[in-house]
């Protein structure tokens, strides 16, 4: 890859490619992701189907079926059938940077999470933004006018440009986001069964509908991932409706907030979030937490 990242074990690895559609695909058998598109536009996903019967395991996918990362555009996603899966159904999100060290036209951020390594989120004119870990404000923009790997571990990246918009004093351990960089997701008319969860963010506008989803440790959760994996992204427009639910059965159905905080914690981060004309059956904890 361009980008030096490993992906290797995955069934389908799409990077920095742009107007992609995977039509009546069936995985059997993978030992890593199904399908995973980094800094991609534009992508259709149509009739994916694991089938874990052929080979009689319980298992299709160790690890998610479908993952995309800074991705934009859109991703369009539907007429799947996803079952028997290890992690998540769908993860969609952007990468944090912790910001290492700033200079007056430059910022050295670190890739904090070994999956991470040697993948550069940033591209010329994205406009990122440096956020305040403790309040979740936004304190500035940077305008990107170059970006370049510069440690042998991949962990580092130098990005060049200007500050616009700055509010308050920037310091070391802020972090970068590139929310920008984000797609429009429609999610429909899917069947998926015995999974962990999905999972959903970002600043683009989200709309999951008319999609059975059973037996899963929870059907959505839509939270932001700053303390855990440096998943990034802040929700601005999510809609979730009519969609049939069915025996999740750990905490909650559909989980909504921020990693590493408790509900007394917490703060807004995400802004638009509707929820309407769902069916829940089965619930053991909560409907929504």
């Amino acid at each position: 890859l361009a980008d030096g990242s490993d992906r290797e074990a995955d069934v389908i690895l799409l990077s920095h490619s742009d107007d992609i559609k995977i039509s009546n695909v069936t995985i059997r058998r993978g030992l890593s992701m199904g399908v995973i598109g980094q800094l991609c536009s534009n992508i259709e996903i149509d009739s994916l189907k694991t089938d874990s019967d052929f080979y009689q395991d319980s298992t299709t996918l160790t690890a998610d079926c479908m993952h995309f990362v800074n991705c934009s555009g859109f991703i369009d996603i539907h007429d799947c059938l996803i079952e028997n899966i290890s992690d998540d159904v769908i993860n969609i999100h952007g990468v944090y940077t912790s910001l290492k060290e700033k200079h007056n036209n430059k910022l050295i951020v670190e890739l904090k999470h070994r999956s991470q390594k040697f993948f550069n989120p940033y591209k010329v004119g994205d406009i990122l933004d440096i956020i305040n870990p403790l309040t979740y404000e936004v304190v500035s923009n940077f305008v990107v006018r170059k970006s370049e790997i510069i440690s042998e571990d991949g962990s580092l990246v130098e990005i060049c440009g200007d500050y616009t918009n700055t509010k308050s004093d920037i310091d070391c351990g802020f972090l970068i986001e590139n929310s920008k960089r984000m797609p429009n997701v429609n999610i429909y008319n899917n069947k998926f069964n015995r999974f962990p969860c999905m999972r959903v963010s970002g600043g683009g506008k989200i709309v999951i509908n008319e999609n059975q989803i059973s037996h899963c440790a929870c059907a959505l959760v839509a939270v932001d991932l700053a303390q855990f994996w440096m998943e990034s992204g802040r929700i601005k427009d999510l809609v979730f409706t009519k969609n049939n639910l069915q025996d999740c059965y750990e905490g909650s159905f559909i989980n909504i907030g921020i990693s590493g905080m408790n509900d007394s914690d917490a703060f807004k981060v995400h802004n638009r979030i509707e929820i309407l004309e769902n069916t829940f059956s089965g619930i053991k904890h909560k409907a929504i937490k």
